[in-house]
């Protein structure tokens, strides 16, 4: 995407926050009809004509979800009744094969659509009038799940609405993000033990099982933002491995492997996103904060290459596959999230029934990093879509069973991937300790599954990151910390002692490190296309790397598809577990509550004071 287009036209102090697309709906069934017997036949199976009816008498329905959906009213009800044996068809959904093959989960994405009513509706709950098309359809459908399911024969599970990365329009964001826009490294920088290298060692790992391991066998998955030109990722890694030559060897291992077919290699999969999502969209959905934690939207796009990176450092001989869900402002949705997913799935099935073919990962090593959440937090999900005030007792157990259902599309992809033998690791996310948010907050999700391993950051002394969010509440146990750099101040960055990790980076300019209005340009790089930048996000695929030595470990053992994700989050955060393979029990960050993974970067041969 040319830097033209990252123009954001509505200062960052005055954009509003948008946590879903409206008049969007996710519905999660549970098909008795094993996935097996095709696509068409589980469709038939939800009954999906019975839901639309149910929403038409109450003043909605729906449409098959486009690139593309605008709200709009419809009169014509013969036009409508028409329109309902398409629907199951046209609909978008994504398939999910049950433990033991018993059945099908089936997420459906839909556009809801007004109708006109005869009569007004009025055996609602709730008080006041909703103005969310969206909010006021999925909460009429969960309280009426019961029903649906008895009398309609709907084998429906929830209803969710198409949640956004936590994203704003036109340049801020208050969830979702890195917490600060990365900065260059100097080019006077180098390793003093490794030119042209900024490696990772994990010291814990010596004289371990882990330590000659290379995650040989295993594939990564990356899902992230993607760096590209005119579409191209190759033309643009290729040009920026061109510009950096000895002086960023990471960069030329990437090159080299990129979609090449010996392993390991590197598959990049770039993918056009639909048209809300898009860097050229009217309303540009964007994420970030600037240096003061401050919301501010900035292009990262490297976001997801950095990630890479560490993870080819650290597990050399890892199959990387590396997908485009992220846009270039660092936002997704529901549906390109869970779509990516069910491929991972579909894959590691007997049969893919994508494609009709024996899975190509059945019963083979799998590793999924999410540098990245989904769905507000919980503190935002009591705030923004329960009423205010306060509430009885019932109420708030009803308030907390309805965040479940919402959350329940994502979940059930991720149970489906676990039971499958795929082991994901999540962040923990980066929104503590800012102005609108002034204290240390539990894990954003996907990292707040229980079957997610939840990666905390902490800075090079180990303390406690101030921005990371805790990795886990208890009585959960899925949660770890390792090195995602620290909190940098303007002054630390000016004199180059600044506390955050180094990583692969191809653009040759730099957002802005402070949200100004009006806003600052971006400024130039270097051609060494190594950057500084902080976040749970890159404390991550330290994590997903040794969760990749691990499973190459275990791979002798070979464990029940269902047992290799409890094996790893065993031996990565139980001390019986660690004790296991490390031969001794991890230190406890003290501040997190979690297992400490020591993690080192080389750093520069001594700071420099003044430019």
């Amino acid at each position: 995407m040319s830097e033209e287009h990252y123009h954001l036209s509505t200062p960052w102090w005055s954009a509003p926050v948008m946590y879903w697309f409206e008049h969007e709906l996710v519905v999660t069934f549970q098909s008795d009809v094993p996935h097996t017997h095709g696509t068409a036949v589980v469709a038939d199976s939800l009954n999906i004509d019975e839901l639309n009816s149910f929403l038409i008498n109450r003043g909605f329905k729906l449409a098959p979800l486009g690139s593309s959906h605008s709200h709009t009213h419809t009169h014509d009800h013969t036009q409508i009744n028409e329109q309902h044996t398409e629907l199951k068809h046209a609909m978008k959904k994504c398939l999910f094969c049950s433990p033991a093959s018993t059945g099908t989960t089936v997420v459906g994405f839909f556009a809801v659509e007004e109708v006109e009513m005869h009569h007004q509706l009025q055996d609602v709950e709730g008080p006041g009038y909703d103005t969310s098309p969206s909010r006021r359809v999925v909460n009429m459908l969960n309280q009426n799940l019961q029903a649906l399911r008895e009398h309609a024969r709907i084998p429906i599970v929830s209803a969710a609405p198409n949640w956004l990365g936590g994203a704003t329009p036109q340049g801020c964001i208050s969830h979702g993000s890195p917490v600060y826009p990365p900065f260059p490294v100097p080019v006077e920088d180098s390793c003093p033990e490794h030119p042209g290298s900024w490696s990772l060692s994990l010291p814990e790992l010596k004289n371990t099982p882990l330590e000659t391991k290379t995650g040989k066998g295993v594939t990564v998955f990356v899902l992230d933002t993607m760096p590209a030109t005119a579409g191209d990722p190759q033309a643009a890694i290729r040009e920026a491995a061109q510009r950096a030559g000895d002086s960023n060897m990471l960069l030329q291992t990437i090159a080299a492997q990129m979609n090449r077919e010996e392993s390991p290699s590197i598959k990049f999969y770039y993918q056009q996103l639909s048209e809300e999502l898009g860097e050229g969209a009217d309303d540009q959905l964007v994420t970030g904060r600037d240096i003061y934690g401050k919301l501010y939207g900035f292009p990262m796009p490297d976001h997801g290459l950095f990630v890479t990176g560490i993870l080819r450092d650290l597990a050399p001989d890892a199959d990387i596959e590396y997908v485009r869900v992220l846009n270039d402002f660092g936002v997704s949705d529901s549906l390109t999230v869970i779509n990516a997913l069910e491929a991972i799935h579909a894959r590691m099935q007997p049969i893919n029934p994508r494609t009709g073919q024996p899975g190509d990962l059945h019963n083979k090593p799998v590793v999924i990093n999410l540098s990245l959440v989904l769905t507000p937090s919980d503190e935002d999900l009591f705030k923004y879509w329960h009423a205010a005030g306060a509430c009885t007792p019932q109420e708030h157990v009803q308030m907390m069973y309805d965040i479940n259902l919402l959350r329940a599309p994502l979940h059930h992809a991720i149970q489906r991937l676990v039971e499958s033998g795929a082991v994901i690791v999540g962040a923990a996310g980066n929104d503590s300790n800012t102005d609108s948010t002034p204290t240390r907050i539990g894990p954003r999700y996907p990292a707040a599954f229980p079957e997610v391993i939840a990666v905390g950051a902490v800075d090079r002394r180990e303390r406690a990151a101030r921005y990371s969010n805790y990795p886990q509440i208890p009585p959960k146990g899925n949660g770890i910390a390792t090195y995602g750099g620290g909190s940098p101040t303007l002054n630390e960055i000016e004199y180059g002692i600044a506390d955050a990790m180094i990583g692969v980076y191809t653009g040759s300019r730099y957002p802005a490190l402070e949200a100004k209005n009006p806003p600052e340009p971006a400024y130039e790089g270097n051609n060494h296309c190594w950057a500084f930048w902080s976040g749970t996000s890159f404390a991550t695929p330290i994590v997903s790397a040794v969760a990749a030595r691990i499973l190459e470990h275990i791979q002798p053992l070979q464990l029940p598809a269902r047992h290799v994700a409890a094996e790893v989050q065993w031996i990565l955060t139980d001390p019986h577990g660690q004790h296991e393979v490390f031969g001794t029990t991890l230190s406890t960050q003290p501040e997190l509550g979690v297992t400490l993974l020591r993690a080192t970067q080389c750093r520069p041969e001594r700071p420099r004071f003044g430019r």
